[in-house]
């Protein structure tokens, strides 16, 4: 017979029943007297049912057989976003979980490089803040509103005349600037009283321009129109200003010879032409009274005299009738490349010597004169306002033609002194000059002068035959020319202008004395010792070649008087003046 045991799970006592055991089972225990139920162990929490999974049995402590109510756990999942919840009562036979969700636990919230229960993060993660207008060492992110650059911006500059100018991209702390420039943002390119960007305005307003030549011409300036237009009669015929076709010739521009005060306005020759009335009347010039079958009857221009006053109407030696101009004591012109601007120099420097205008100094028709240069006491040079001519001082006082003029033709029957080495010493090789540096042979400086008129190339056979030898300092090749000639010659620089020598014509002195050369120039006309304003000027020094030959005796050439005006011809070996005419 089988005896099975029971185990019962009695709360505080454990019990077994031996009544229905073997005698070898029950002999295995030991039994108190009585015979009753031994305890093996008490329970000290026993179970109840509902600590027992439900369906199963067991035994109460009574020794009562019941089933258990404990109910069997499932899997759980926690209400979105709670990371922490409660597992319900009940038994887990370790088949079930419990799982936490929430719906950002996505890629997208989670920072690159990190894993959040197993989702890997792919968001970049956010700088510190920029600090405003600096520049940040490190990688950092701006608030709203803010500008980012990565180029610390460079001072602006535009381009020349460019008034506005893009500002490139970048940041700018402050301490950079903007420049506009304008090469012409000069003075003398802004009206007088007027300001451009710091800069004042030099420009003298002039207000309206008379361009009828009644008045004279104000100088540089502002001008705001036009209104009176030249007459065709103070305009060169072939020529055109402001649509006026000019009709003057050479009446129209040079003064009357027709002798007056200095008092009285000169008149030009045109005007003496047609001074006079026409019958009938209507037209007022014999040109086109004739024209139109009148008859011209001629007057004497008002304060003009056709019978000369014998204590007034004179050649101007003694600066009576004429005025001199007063000698310049301000060396000027020199170092400035434009003739043009060597004037202006001068002018600007000795205001009461130039310009010399023989309108109201002159008695005779005289013109304007200007000077170009001043290089030393009486070492001048004045431009020939009429003819645009430059007239030296005396490059030497004393040679003979043919180095005046640069000839070294064979002459041989009319003198012979071009031919001989007494007057040309370089011939066979070139022509010595004292004004002209180009000609039909080679041409060089003249050497030097000696005091006993013979020409020399060199001082060795001036001394030897007792002579003072004066060297000419000139170097041609090196641009360097003598002070008479204001250091100008053929070879001109950036402060010098070429200038083209020669001995002036007959004609040349003849013309420029009619315009009044010899009121102008120092070593012509009086000495300034005996000048109504004494002045250091030498007059004239003696007869002054010219480059015209005597037709009737070719031996002689013209020689022109610097101090009266008279012409004569004299013989080619002869030692005088020598000046020099250029343009």
């Amino acid at each position: 017979m089988r005896i099975r045991i029971i185990t019962v799970f009695v709360v505080g006592i454990v019990t077994i029943s031996l009544a229905s055991c073997s005698p070898a089972v029950r002999d295995s225990y030991v039994a108190n007297p009585s015979g009753s139920i031994a305890t093996l162990e008490t329970l000290n929490t026993p179970a109840a049912a509902s600590d027992v999974a439900a369906g199963k049995e067991f035994l109460t402590s009574t020794g009562t057989k019941a089933t258990g109510t404990m109910s069997t756990g499932v899997s759980i999942i926690g209400v979105d976003g709670l990371a922490s919840f409660s597992i319900p009562a009940g038994y887990y036979d370790g088949t079930k979980t419990a799982t936490a969700q929430d719906a950002d636990l996505v890629a997208g919230n989670i920072v690159s490089g990190t894993t959040i229960f197993g989702v890997t993060g792919n968001i970049i993660p956010a700088y510190p803040a920029c600090t405003d207008s600096a520049l940040n060492a490190g990688q950092c992110s701006t608030a709203a509103s803010r500008y980012v650059s990565a180029t610390l911006g460079a001072a602006v500059t535009g381009s020349n005349g460019q008034l506005t100018k893009t500002i490139p991209a970048g940041f700018y702390d402050g301490s950079t600037s903007c420049t506009m420039s304008d090469t012409n943002l000069v003075a003398g390119n802004i009206m007088q009283s007027v300001t451009i960007f710091g800069v004042g305005g030099s420009i003298v307003n002039r207000g309206t321009l008379d361009a009828s030549g009644a008045t004279a011409y104000p100088g540089a300036g502002y001008y705001n129109g036009t209104p009176t237009l030249p007459a065709a009669s103070k305009i060169a015929s072939g020529s055109q200003i402001l649509g006026v076709d000019g009709t003057a010739s050479f009446p129209d521009f040079m003064g009357t010879t027709l002798y007056r005060d200095k008092t009285t306005a000169e008149i030009t020759q045109r005007a003496e032409n047609d001074t006079g009335t026409c019958t009938p009347p209507g037209d007022t010039d014999r040109k086109n009274c004739e024209s139109n079958a009148g008859t011209w009857s001629p007057t004497v221009p008002t304060n003009h005299r056709v019978v000369p006053a014998f204590m007034k109407d004179d050649d101007g030696y003694t600066g009576t009738s004429a005025t001199y101009a007063p000698r310049p004591t301000v060396d000027c012109g020199s170092g400035i490349g434009t003739v043009e601007g060597r004037i202006a120099d001068c002018e600007s420097k000795n205001a009461s010597s130039s310009p010399w205008t023989g309108s109201t100094k002159g008695n005779s028709g005289q013109g304007t004169w200007r000077l170009v240069t001043r290089q030393g006491a009486n070492k001048e040079v004045w431009r020939d306002e009429r003819t645009g001519m430059l007239w030296s001082s005396a490059v030497t006082t004393s040679d003979n033609w043919c180095r005046a003029a640069g000839n070294i033709e064979n002459d041989t029957g009319y003198g012979g002194y071009c031919v001989s080495t007494n007057y040309q010493p370089d011939r066979a090789t070139a022509a010595q000059s004292w004004c002209a540096e180009v000609g039909p042979s080679a041409m060089s400086k003249v050497s030097g002068t000696c005091s006993n008129g013979i020409a020399y190339t060199a001082a060795a056979g001036c001394t030897g035959a007792g002579g003072t030898w004066t060297a000419n300092t000139e170097t041609w090749s090196a641009g360097a020319y003598l002070a008479a000639k204001g250091g100008m010659g053929l070879q001109g620089s950036a402060t010098s202008p070429s200038v083209l020598w020669r001995l002036p014509t007959i004609y040349d002195y003849k013309i420029a004395d009619a315009n009044g050369i010899r009121m102008v120039l120092p070593d012509m006309g009086n000495a300034g010792g005996f000048r109504p304003v004494v002045d250091a000027s030498t007059g004239g020094i003696n007869y002054e070649w010219s480059a015209s030959v005597y037709s009737s005796m070719r031996g002689f050439a013209w020689i022109f008087y610097g101090y009266r005006g008279g012409v004569e011809s004299h013989a080619r070996s002869l030692a005088y003046v020598v000046r020099c005419v250029g343009r």
